[in-house]
């Protein structure tokens, strides 16, 4: 069974939709190699985070054994559970792959979400008003979560044989945002957000902006960004809050620094390695940037070091 999750896992976190790209490979052009390519390949290097199903088949299941934890969770709600339940948009089933586990198909994007119910919440983001289904482990922290809309949620109550979910606020640190060029929401954990973000794409609308932001990379920089699955990782990027396009580049936040890349001098590229997230936290990063962007300061690397040296104190 080929598993996509709902969600794709940037930065540090490896991208688990296989249809897009999981190996990189250097680029031909040797102009940078590119500098992009090697942030994809440390991040896959680093990878930290896998998704339910990932665990089961590398033999490391979260720490909870959720054979001693039938009445939590979801599970607390359960009636009588179905086999299989579908709509229009989806199908529910419980996964014959992972004992215990059920999986949620899109049929229009063919992606899927694997959790278990018995290590899973209905969370509702404050701000939004979104509910999220979110798996995590008390060990082991947050596995994989998924937005939870009026026919999904319908969709669950039938599969579970009840009428009522029980639903909580969002947990005290996820911090859910909205890219408002693609409109795909993300999650970052306050304090963590050099680990990674989740995003998460629910329907193919969010997944044809995202190839639309990609193409916005391909066609506006060339030299830096010469092959779709590049050009797809910067989109991603991007609307995790992880990278800017500047007026003549690319501005990526990393885990370890910050790095600009010129599109049309190579000699103008310039990286700091500053534990940026130490003093500095990611808002006030991510905020930073924003404000540089409007005032066309992005690219300077001056502005940047000062700015750094204030922050860093």
């Amino acid at each position: 069974m080929s598993v996509i999750t709902f969600r794709c896992h940037t930065t540090v976190y490896v991208p688990v939709l296989e249809k897009t790209v999981n190996t990189m490979t250097p680029e031909s052009n040797g102009l940078l190699m590119s500098g992009i390519n090697v942030s994809i390949r440390k991040a896959q290097d680093r990878a930290e985070r896998k998704s339910l199903l990932e665990l089961y088949r590398i033999g490391k299941l979260p720490s909870s054994n959720w054979k001693e934890k039938k009445k939590s969770g979801l599970l607390l709600d359960a009636g009588d559970v179905m086999e299989m339940a579908e709509n229009k948009t989806y199908r529910m089933e419980q996964l014959r792959e992972l004992e215990g586990a059920w999986s949620i198909g899109h049929k229009m994007t063919h992606t899927f979400f694997v959790f278990h119910p018995a290590l899973t919440t209905i969370q509702i983001a404050k701000d939004s008003g979104k509910y999220y289904l979110v798996c995590e482990d008390e060990e082991y922290g947050l596995i994989d979560l998924a937005e939870l809309n009026d026919s999904l949620m319908e969709l669950l109550k039938k599969f579970m044989g009840v009428k009522i979910l029980t639903e909580q606020e969002m947990k005290p640190g996820y911090r859910v945002t909205t890219n408002k060029d693609t409109g795909i929401s993300c999650l970052k954990i306050e304090g963590e957000e050099k680990k990674g973000t989740w995003l998460l794409v629910s329907d193919e609308k969010k997944e044809d902006r995202l190839k639309k932001l990609s193409g916005i990379y391909r066609a506006t920089y060339p030299a830096l960004v010469s092959s779709n699955e590049t050009a797809l990782w910067m989109a991603k990027e991007e609307t995790a809050g992880q990278c800017f396009r500047t007026e003549h580049g690319i501005l990526e936040i990393e885990r370890d620094g910050l790095e600009y890349l010129d599109e049309k001098n190579p000699d103008i590229r310039w990286r700091l390695e500053y534990p940026v997230y130490e003093n500095a936290s990611y808002p006030a990063f991510y905020g930073e940037a924003c404000r540089k962007l409007a005032k066309g300061e992005a690219e300077s690397r001056k502005n940047w070091e000062k700015w750094l040296d204030i922050h860093q104190k």
